[in-house]
C-alpha cells in the first residue's frame, strides 16, 4: 500500500459542515471527513479533466481511498507531533469519566476504559467521588510518555443579526450563531491506495490540478473546506507522496505506525474502536447499528478463531448526510456506527500459538477498514489502541 499524507493548516477560520444541533446555530466539527477532502480535492482539478477515466477511477471508485483530516495539536506541540510520528486517535466510546470534570490534561479528573472493567460504569470519581459518565464527545487523543494526552480544537463563535434598513427591525432567518476553527489550528491526514493508482494521482494532480511545486515528492495547495467556503478561510494544505521503502521504518503509515500498530494482548483480548463512523448492512440491506465479529472477520483467516464478549460492546449510532456538489442536491442521509464505538472480542489460544500470523491478518483487517463508502474514509478501525493496552486503572 502507498500513500500521501497531508498536513493542513487553517487560514482564516472554517466552519466544518455538521448538522445544526439547534434550529439557528451550527456547531463546527473537530476533524475533515474523507468525503469533505475528495471533494475539496476535486474542487482544484482542472475542469478540462473532470469527468474523464481518470478523474472518475480517483474520485469515484475505490482506486484512492481519502482517509480525512485529524486535528493535531497547533504550534510547536504540532511540530513535535509530526517530527515524533504520532497519531491522532479517536476518544472511545468505552471510556468513563467524572460527571463534573472529566477529560485529561489541564486539571481534568481522567477516564477508566470500560472495555477492560466491567465495574467502570458504576464507580466513582477517585478525585471528587462523583458519579462517572460515558464519553460520547468526538475529541481525539495522542500517545506523551505512554499516557494518553488531549487533542483541543480551538473555535470561536459568531453571531450574525441582520436587520431591515427601513424599520431597523431583524430581518426573517437572520439571526443565527455558528463556531468556527481558529485561524492556526492543524490537520493531518492521508490518502491511500496501491502504489500505481497513488503514481497516477501524483502526476495527474501536478498537471491538472491547481497547485505549486515544492519538489518531486511535495505539493503545496489551498483547499476550500466547508460551509460557505467562498466566504471565510481556507486549508493551507501540504501533499507529500511516500517513498516506497518508507513503509520498513514504520514511523509515517496511517494504520502501521508504531503507535496505531495492532498489538496482541496478554489476555487474549481484541478491542476494536472505530476511528470514523462506519456504514454497514445486513443481508437485507437494513443497516446495522451494532457490529460482531463476522463483520470484521468473515472474509479472514481468524473468522472462526474470535468470540464476543458479552457485555463488553459501546456503541452509538450517528447520520451520515452532506450535499453533493455535483448535482446541487442533499445527499440521502445513513444510519452508521458512530465513531469512537469500542467492541471486545477473544481471540482463541489456537490464533495466539501463530503469533506471528495473526498480527499479519489484524493488520490487513485494521488496513481495509469495514463496511461501505471507504473510499470516502468511512470505516476505519483500530485494534487494540493505546487506550485499550493497559489494565483497566484510572487514566492518565
Amino acid at each position: 500500500m502507498a500513500y500521501i499524507r497531508i498536513e493542513a493548516e487553517v487560514i482564516g477560520n472554517i466552519v466544518i459542515g455538521s448538522t445544526p444541533i439547534i434550529a439557528n446555530h451550527i456547531e463546527s466539527a473537530d476533524s475533515i471527513s474523507g468525503s469533505m477532502l475528495r471533494g475539496a480535492l476535486a474542487g482544484i482539478w482542472s475542469p478540462d479533466d473532470a469527468g474523464n477515466e481518470d478523474f472518475l477511477s480517483f474520485f469515484c471508485r475505490d482506486d484512492i481511498r481519502f482517509r480525512g483530516l485529524f486535528p493535531i495539536p497547533s504550534g510547536t506541540d504540532g511540530t513535535d507531533f509530526l517530527t515524533n510520528s504520532h497519531f491522532p486517535f479517536q476518544m472511545p466510546l468505552s471510556a468513563f469519566g467524572c460527571k463534573y470534570d472529566a477529560g485529561m490534561g489541564r486539571g481534568g479528573h481522567g477516564f477508566i476504559d470500560g472495555a477492560l472493567n466491567s465495574l467502570a460504569a458504576g464507580m466513582t470519581c477517585p478525585h471528587c467521588h462523583a458519579p462517572l459518565k460515558q464519553c460520547r464527545d468526538t475529541s481525539y487523543y495522542y500517545m506523551l510518555s505512554g499516557k494518553p494526552k488531549p487533542i483541543t480544537t480551538k473555535k470561536e463563535i459568531y453571531i450574525y443579526h441582520g436587520t431591515e434598513r427601513s424599520t431597523k427591525r431583524a430581518k426573517n432567518a437572520a439571526l443565527y450563531s455558528y463556531t468556527s476553527v481558529r485561524n492556526g489550528e492543524r490537520f493531518l491526514g492521508w490518502l491511500t491506495g496501491t502504489q500505481e493508482r497513488i503514481d497516477c494521482f501524483w502526476k495527474r494532480l501536478r498537471e491538472s490540478a491547481r497547485v505549486s511545486m515544492k519538489n518531486d515528492s511535495e505539493i503545496e495547495a489551498n483547499l476550500r473546506i466547508g460551509r460557505a467556503k467562498k466566504r471565510r478561510g481556507y486549508l493551507r494544505c501540504t501533499m507529500k507522496k511516500i517513498a516506497p521503502d518508507a513503509d520498513r521504518e514504520e514511523t509515517l503509515h496511517p494504520l502501521f505506525s508504531r503507535e496505531a500498530n495492532p498489538k496482541l494482548r496478554s489476555d487474549n483480548r481484541l478491542i476494536i474502536m472505530l476511528q470514523t463512523p462506519a456504514i454497514v448492512y445486513d443481508r437485507l440491506f437494513r443497516p446495522l447499528t451494532t457490529l460482531r465479529p463476522d463483520d470484521f472477520f468473515s472474509e479472514s483467516k481468524l473468522k472462526d478463531k474470535v468470540t464476543e464478549v458479552n457485555g463488553r460492546t459501546f456503541s452509538a449510532t450517528t447520520v451520515i448526510d452532506g450535499w453533493s456538489g455535483v448535482h446541487k442536491l442533499p445527499r440521502v442521509p445513513e444510519i452508521a456506527v458512530a465513531a469512537g464505538s469500542t467492541f471486545v472480542f477473544t481471540l482463541n489460544t489456537a490464533a495466539v500459538d501463530h503469533e506471528g500470523e495473526a498480527l499479519e491478518e489484524l493488520k490487513k483487517i485494521q488496513a481495509d477498514g469495514i463496511g461501505e463508502r471507504k473510499n470516502e474514509g468511512y470505516g476505519q478501525i483500530l485494534i487494540n489502541p493505546p487506550f485499550h493496552r493497559g489494565e483497566g486503572k484510572w487514566l492518565p
